[in-house]
């Protein structure tokens, strides 16, 4: 997915002349990591109007008003942060096994109603569901405590006349924010901190490292001994995207092990090879990460500079 399709997406979320409502879902987990989800009764979930506002100027925001010092660009959830421009994140929500726990319950619109022994400060995340006649969208939000406002602690601080007395429940502070967005089975990742920690994210791409790290054993370009080391680089947040991002149709798959420690020099990388020079010989982290990174096009030669460079993140043009 590209800007230009989200925005079609989102298109019919901020016309001024189209109303869409906003439902209001509370999420809570259990001890074994079940996520149960409620629908708030009528009378709680009286938001709508407030939330549809809300929602339209966010999704407007976000991704709709750029200028010259604020644009951003949709890129994959396995890239690289780059420093020069905002990025929002995207990945299929079935690559993602709980995305499904997360939404499933509002998706199918089978969420339990609110029972009345769970307290405000004990919710793990919320969701909106937002429906317009064109489609409909799910906005979700991590939870934390500090955003509930208890009636026996926070009231008197607030209000010393002490009127809200009248209310008999504690209240949740809802943001104009949100961290991941469903839409039309694609995640869109706004917070991506909290996306990779609420949605499993390391374990979920485990399978699809796997699949990257098989790709190069099949050239038997690298001894074992450096497959073990490129194998590990999956357990680690930061070097699992490098793993994620190695494109399996590099040419450095198809150059002999001489070629490949002859280029890595250019760029002053020093590989090693096995004794009788068959095979690279990785038998460092650090060497592991630079054979990545070249199978990633990581090491450039800049055709206006002449210059050799080592890069984060890449915009294709």
């Amino acid at each position: 997915m590209n800007k230009v399709q989200l925005q079609e997406k989102l298109q019919p979320f901020i016309q001024e002349n189209e109303s869409f409502g906003v439902e209001l879902y509370l999420q809570y987990e259990d001890e074994l990591g079940n996520i149960n989800t409620y629908l708030p009764a009528a009378e709680e979930n009286k938001l709508s109007s407030a939330l549809e506002k809300m929602v339209r100027n966010q999704i407007k925001g976000l991704f709709f008003i750029e200028n010259e010092n604020f644009q951003y660009e949709v890129v994959s959830a396995h890239t690289a942060e780059a420093n020069n421009i905002r990025q929002i994140f995207h990945v299929n929500a079935k690559k993602i096994p709980k995305a499904e726990l997360i939404f499933d319950e509002v998706v199918k619109d089978t969420a339990l109603d609110y029972p009345t022994n769970l307290e405000l400060k004990d919710a793990w995340s919320y969701i909106y569901k937002v429906q317009c006649m064109e489609g409909t969208l799910f906005l979700w939000k991590r939870n934390y405590s500090l955003s509930t406002l208890r009636k026996e602690n926070n009231y008197s601080i607030f209000f010393s006349n002490r009127k809200l007395s009248l209310f008999d429940k504690d209240l949740l502070r809802l943001s104009n924010h949100f961290d991941v967005m469903l839409i039309e089975k694609e995640l869109i990742i706004i917070n991506r901190t909290e996306f990779e920690k609420a949605f499993d994210y390391i374990d979920a791409m485990q399978a699809t490292a796997e699949v990257n790290v098989d790709v190069i054993t099949k050239t038997n370009l690298v001894s074992a001994e450096g497959m073990e080391k490129i194998a590990e680089l999956s357990k680690n947040k930061t070097t699992l995207r490098k793993i994620l991002n190695i494109n399996p149709k590099s040419k450095i798959l198809l150059k002999q092990p001489k070629q490949i420690v002859r280029l890595a020099k250019k760029y002053k990388i020093d590989f090693k090879m096995t004794t009788n020079e068959k095979q690279l010989s990785i038998s460092t982290k650090k060497s592991a990460v630079a054979f990545v990174e070249m199978l990633n096009d990581d090491y450039l030669h800049s055709e206006f500079s002449g210059s050799l460079y080592k890069i984060k993140g890449k915009s294709p043009i």
